[in-house]
């Protein structure tokens, strides 16, 4: 579906209120999520939406919520979460192939809303006669979720919606992994490493060893250290050489089984 002028005048300004506001004082992660929010409802006027981060189950966890009643986010998680369709545990794969998965993508309509107990347990009671998610992922990994619901009063969502979310899928999985790294990084300042080798590694060795342990590759270590990448890989091969490991799991293994320094 094409979109119209004015379509895309409303994405750029989701893009320009999404980027140019301030972090959250206390955590990056939570205030992206508060403005993405904000500026779906007010800029693309989806007016009742959630924001969830996936774990590393694929669970979604910890969610952000615009306008959506409390009761059902309290009640989603705590019972009714099995039953609905567009749980990640129920999707059987969509997830990886499309940005924006509609109801009439995974299942039929008429017998969704005879039949779905989460639908007319929860979501009838306040009116909502339709849904859709925006899948965030990052070509690897499953990062989290938004659902959008509509409301009585409010259209059904069609082809025109997917087309626009679309636009906005992977700028948001970016904008979303990395905070995500900002907030690991933030997280490992207050970390103490484990007592490996105290008097053995430099301390450029401990701090490349620190960003090796929060899963960041050796580009990613150099982008953060001002380093070269060749640079990146001497730490790191002097580092494995030191604590007689040849390679990173090897490392991840003896941290495990390492005291941490108090």
């Amino acid at each position: 579906m094409q979109l119209a002028r004015e379509d895309f005048q409303r994405i750029d300004r989701f893009f320009c209120r999404v980027t140019q506001s301030k972090f959250h004082a206390n955590d990056p992660l939570d205030g992206l999520r508060e403005r993405v929010l904000q500026a779906m409802a007010e800029e693309m006027g989806y007016r009742h939406v959630t924001f969830w981060l996936a774990d590393s189950a694929n669970i979604l966890v910890d969610p952000r919520f615009y306008n959506v009643e409390p009761y059902i986010m309290e009640n989603y998680s705590k019972q009714y979460r099995r039953y609905d369709p567009f749980d990640y545990h129920n999707l059987l794969g969509h997830f990886k192939h499309s940005g924006v998965i509609m109801l009439s993508d995974i299942t039929n309509r008429e017998d969704y809303f005879a039949n779905n107990v989460y639908q007319r347990q929860v979501l009838n009671q306040f009116a909502y006669h339709d849904k859709m998610i925006l899948v965030l992922y990052d070509g690897k990994r499953y990062l989290g979720g938004m659902s959008f619901l509509s409301a009585l009063g409010e259209h059904d969502f069609t082809n025109y919606d997917r087309t626009v979310l679309e636009k906005l899928t992977n700028y948001i999985s970016y904008l979303l992994l990395q905070q995500m790294k900002i907030s690991r990084l933030e997280q490992a300042a207050y970390t103490p490493l484990p007592d490996l080798c105290p008097d053995c590694l430099t301390p450029r060795e401990r701090e490349v060893m620190s960003l090796i342990l929060l899963g960041l590759s050796n580009r990613e270590i150099a982008e953060r250290l001002y380093i070269s990448l060749s640079t990146v890989k001497s730490h790191a091969w002097s580092i494995y050489k030191k604590l007689g490991i040849e390679k990173r799991s090897q490392l991840i293994v003896r941290v495990k089984q390492t005291p941490y320094q108090r």
